[in-house]
């Protein structure tokens, strides 16, 4: 209901104001919201292939407090999540919320949603493959933003596991990376698929947790307990 008063609104306000390309954004980005919010695969397909559209939500995501990403990956919509991975560059990935410093995939983890991992992993692949069909400087260039946005330096034949180390182990403002939060919910499958696609065990939050400490506290029968436990340094 929310996101569908919200896409109204901004039509609204579109509508009075027509010009304001700050208000055009605010319009194009509830309708996101909307659309995420109704796994409406068509309509985002639409909104997120138009160029135009397109460029006012990258230019509008990174001031939103809590992004359309954030909501997707939190409520676990699946269907539109697919359609904005394959859509939105992957620089996108790494936006924070304000009060916690959470990325998408963080909030994912914390609330059992761990299909966006496989989803995540293609995307990055894909873009470094993409690489390819563009010229040397296009290409330093790409990678150049891309070690800003992930504020990491690496060279162009490590790039996927340098920059998906960086995304799988993301750390928030208490220091937990998306392991810690499954971990603390008790979403040991997110757990599993987390340590199966290179998370780090042994990062400690700002209160000295990690999830392989973590582990040692769960029954003897847990079977997360043994794969957390004897999982390699990373």
């Amino acid at each position: 209901m929310i996101p569908n008063v919200l896409a109204s609104a901004g039509n609204l306000l579109s509508s009075l104001w027509p010009d304001s390309e700050p208000v055009r954004q605010h319009a194009v980005i509830q309708k996101l919201i909307a659309y995420i919010d109704q796994d409406d695969v068509t309509a985002l397909t639409a909104l997120l292939t138009d160029s135009d559209e397109r460029a006012r939500i990258l230019a509008a995501l990174p001031d939103a407090d809590r992004s359309p990403l954030h909501y997707a990956a939190e409520h676990g919509k699946y269907k539109a999540l697919e359609v904005c991975v394959d859509n939105l560059p992957f620089e996108v990935w790494n936006l924070r919320t304000r009060d916690t410093g959470r990325t998408p995939l963080m909030l994912a983890m914390e609330n059992n949603h761990d299909a966006i991992l496989p989803m995540l992993k293609c995307r990055l692949t894909a873009w470094l493959d993409s690489l390819e069909h563009l010229s040397v400087d296009e290409a330093s260039d790409a990678l150049i933003d891309m070690k800003i946005v992930y504020d990491c330096d690496f060279e162009r034949q490590d790039a996927l596991d340098t920059l998906w180390h960086m995304v799988v182990n993301a750390r928030d403002h208490e220091g937990n990376t998306p392991m810690l939060l499954a971990m603390k919910n008790k979403h040991y499958e997110c757990c599993k698929a987390l340590l199966f696609r290179g998370a780090d065990v042994d990062i400690r939050n700002d209160h000295d947790e990690s999830a392989r400490l973590l582990a040692l506290d769960l029954p003897a029968g847990e079977g997360v307990r043994y794969l957390l436990y004897r999982a390699p340094t990373v």
